[in-house]
């Protein structure tokens, strides 16, 4: 489904329980999605584009259980421009296996990536991290890696991401 290069932002509910959608395209001037937008979309795969989003919403991607791509080339899901991504955004999504939050996150929500058990690599490139919501990653992988700038592994470690529902493994980027 094409979206439109005129819309920046999508409603809450827009998409919520779409049993046929696989792929959204033309998001590049997406700067907002809704709460629920895509909630319980099963065989959404791909949203191309969302290079602009600053503000993913509650449940946004909930139980989006084949999503794989997000506004990257590769199998990735990839929002470099976000500061919030609300509770519960990505839970149930199970074959998420790449994450990249950009360098200017700085809230994620409760339960936000919980039971994302696909999950290999989270990246989280912000220094300015203030807070994450409780049981955030909750069931995630067991094995998935956390990768962080360099210079906030221990305060996020020891801080804001600590007892988050999960034991995190830490890795420290440039």
């Amino acid at each position: 489904m094409e979206i439109g290069s005129s819309l920046t932002s999508i409603c809450s509910y827009a998409f919520s329980g779409a049993t046929a959608l696989t792929t959204v395209t033309g998001c590049a001037n997406l700067t907002g999605i809704g709460d629920n937008t895509f909630y319980g979309d099963k065989a959404l795969a791909s949203v191309a584009g969302c290079t602009k989003v600053t503000r993913i919403g509650k449940k946004a991607f909930y139980n989006c259980a084949a999503l794989t791509k997000v506004g990257a080339t590769a199998d990735q899901i990839k929002f470099a421009a976000v500061k919030t991504v609300g509770e519960n955004a990505f839970s149930g999504c199970k074959k998420a296996g790449v994450i990249d939050f950009g360098s200017k996150l700085t809230t994620i929500g409760e339960s936000a990536l919980k039971s994302t058990s696909g999950l290999k690599s989270l990246y989280i490139r912000s220094t300015g991290l203030k807070t994450a919501g409780a049981d955030a990653f909750k069931g995630i992988n067991a094995s998935a890696i956390i990768y962080v700038p360099k210079t906030k592994v221990t305060a996020y470690k020891k801080g804001v991401l600590k007892d988050k529902g999960a034991v995190l493994i830490f890795k420290g980027i440039s």
